[in-house]
C-alpha cells in the first residue's frame, strides 16, 4: 500500500519537518486531510494538494497553481520595485544576440498563414471571421467568437 508522509499543520502554515508534526497516511487519507484543512482554512495550498492527490489535477498542474496562488494579490514595496528596476536596467543584447533572434523568426508563419497551410478543409477547427483566429471548433464557439475584441458590434 502506497503512503505518504504528511505535516499535521502545513508547511504553508508554518510547520515544520520534525517528527512529532508528521503521520504516514494513505493517499486517499491525504487527500481528505487536505480537504478537511481546507474545510477549516480555506488555504489555496490544501485546496490545490486535495485535488492532485485525488487525481483530479497533474502534480504539473498543482505545480503551476501553486505558483499562481502564492502570487495572486500580493503588493510589491516600492523598494522591491526599485530592486528590480535596477536590476534590469542597462541589459542590452549583444549584435549576435539579436543577430540569432532575427535569424531564428524567419520563417515563421504568420497566424493567418498557418491556418491556411494547416487547418483548411478540417471539420474540427474553426476560423473566427472577425479576427482570424483559428483553432478548435468547440472552444472558438463557446469563447471566442462572441468576445472578438475586432468584432463589430451593431
Amino acid at each position: 500500500m502506497l503512503t505518504h508522509m504528511h505535516h499535521k499543520i502545513p508547511r504553508h502554515m508554518g510547520g515544520k519537518d520534525d517528527p512529532e508534526n508528521l503521520v504516514e497516511l494513505t493517499v486517499e487519507d491525504h487527500a481528505i486531510a487536505h480537504k478537511v484543512l481546507y474545510g477549516l482554512h480555506g488555504k489555496e495550498e490544501d485546496r490545490i494538494a486535495w485535488r492532485m492527490l485525488s487525481g483530479q489535477i497533474t502534480a504539473r498542474q498543482a505545480n503551476s497553481a501553486a505558483i499562481s496562488a502564492s502570487l495572486t494579490g500580493r503588493k510589491l514595496t516600492q523598494e522591491h520595485k526599485l530592486n528590480i528596476s535596477k536590476s534590469t536596467t542597462g541589459i542590452s543584447k549583444s549584435k549576435a544576440h539579436s543577430d540569432a533572434i532575427s535569424e531564428g523568426k524567419k520563417g515563421i508563419y504568420t497566424n493567418k498563414d498557418w491556418i491556411e497551410n494547416n487547418l483548411k478543409g478540417k471539420t474540427h477547427i474553426a476560423v473566427c471571421p472577425h479576427c482570424g483566429t483559428g483553432g478548435n471548433r468547440l472552444v472558438m464557439y463557446r469563447w471566442h467568437m462572441d468576445n472578438c475584441k475586432k468584432r463589430k458590434t451593431c
